[in-house]
């Protein structure tokens, strides 16, 4: 056998493992973020859980001038949610799952994407610090 035809051989049983390990592998990821907070833990808690405050802190927003939230009803707490729109980010929905005094559970739910689950755990190092993860 030529050197040619076994090196092609080789990329080629390569290739297919590689096409096999993406079969498998999940198409799900995960990433954690913790960082300090010159606030106290309910003023935290209170910005985060009242979604027409999103604005002020989603980095949508820094990046999109024509990020705008709509909110209709409810926008703090468990079972409320507004409507956005923007040229970069399309059209959507914020949802909030879970509210508790120290954690938290929202969605994204983008038209047309696929939803996107966010987890805050908030903890209060003393009566000015909080952590939030």
């Amino acid at each position: 056998m030529s050197r040619s035809k076994k090196i092609f051989i080789i990329v080629g049983v390569v290739l297919i493992f590689i096409l096999g390990l993406s079969i498998f592998m999940s198409k799900e990821y995960q990433s954690t973020t913790r960082t300090e907070i010159d606030a106290p833990a309910n003023f935290v808690f209170n910005a985060i859980n009242d979604l027409q405050y999103q604005s002020n802190w989603n980095g949508k927003e820094s990046l999109d001038t024509t990020f705008h939230l709509n909110c209709a009803g409810t926008t703090k707490g468990k079972g409320s949610s507004c409507d956005y729109s923007s040229e970069k980010y399309g059209a959507g929905v914020l949802r909030m799952l879970y509210s508790h005094q120290d954690s938290i559970v929202m969605t994204d739910e983008p038209d047309g994407q696929k939803l996107r689950t966010f987890f805050y755990s908030i903890k209060s190092i003393d009566d000015k610090l909080t952590t939030l993860t």
